[in-house]
């Protein structure tokens, strides 16, 4: 798998190299205080706020799970094999690379048409949401098929990239992603930190952690999402508006 990453990075290389024309046009950098006072207005912006926790809050939920704890969580909670779990985290990341690809196209249709992304993302968070909420509870009938779902339709947050940065000029594209990535980032680290911290108040057994620390620790990323998104759609009316002067 690795030799094949390589091989098509070095073929992506090439074509870069090869195929795609230089670009003669040359740029002035913004300056050093041009930079801090875009980022000024971004701090300014309530939009910007509301759109970087709901990224952050998500992806606490989403990707410290799907990194670190949904295979010990199968292995722990559902009772799966070693084999089980890497056939479901096979499956996950499908679906993951999945929503990418069918919330891109749908936003595409629907900027095309006019229309917001806004619904969409939050639709896409809500359904994740659910199914969290369902695993907390303590479901456990078809555990595969609500874990696929919380998994690809949190990818529809990474549509605040593009829902965003049309607030703002082409040239701040660079720093708007720059300070949504900030929030995702914390809010992927702080989740797998979480997650730990939680699970290690009860005593380990056998094979793991405590299945019981589960429900303690999925309510907690599940509230932490849903007040993300909840406080997102309730400022929707923000991004019927241009962004602040900058």
């Amino acid at each position: 798998m690795f030799h094949v990453i390589v091989g098509v990075t070095v073929a992506v290389s090439l074509v870069l190299f090869f195929v795609v024309p230089e670009k003669t046009a040359t740029r002035r950098a913004a300056s050093l205080r041009t930079q801090l006072r875009e980022f000024a207005a971004l701090a300014r912006d309530p939009a910007f706020w509301r759109i970087a926790l709901c990224m952050g809050s998500s992806q606490l939920a989403a990707v410290s799970l799907g990194t670190l704890w949904i295979a010990t969580w199968l292995r722990d909670v559902a009772g799966h094999t070693q084999a089980e779990v890497a056939q479901a985290l096979l499956l996950f990341n499908v679906l993951m690379l999945a929503g990418y690809l069918g919330f891109g196209r749908l936003a595409d249709r629907l900027t095309r048409r006019g229309g917001s992304t806004l619904p969409l993302l939050a639709g896409g968070v809500a359904t994740a949401s659910l199914c969290l909420a369902l695993l907390a509870l303590g479901v456990r009938s078809g555990n595969v098929v609500l874990w696929g779902l919380f998994f690809g339709c949190s990818t529809s947050v990474v549509l605040s990239y593009s829902l965003f940065s049309r607030r703002y000029p082409t040239t701040m594209a660079g720093r708007v992603n720059s300070a949504l990535n900030v929030s995702v980032f914390i809010g992927m680290f702080s989740g797998q930190w979480a997650v730990g911290l939680v699970l290690n108040q009860w005593p380990q057994t056998g094979i793991g952690y405590a299945p019981e620390a589960y429900t303690w620790a999925l309510g907690g990323l599940w509230l932490t999402q849903f007040l993300g998104l909840a406080w997102l759609w309730r400022g929707r009316r923000l991004f019927t508006a241009s962004g602040p002067a900058v």
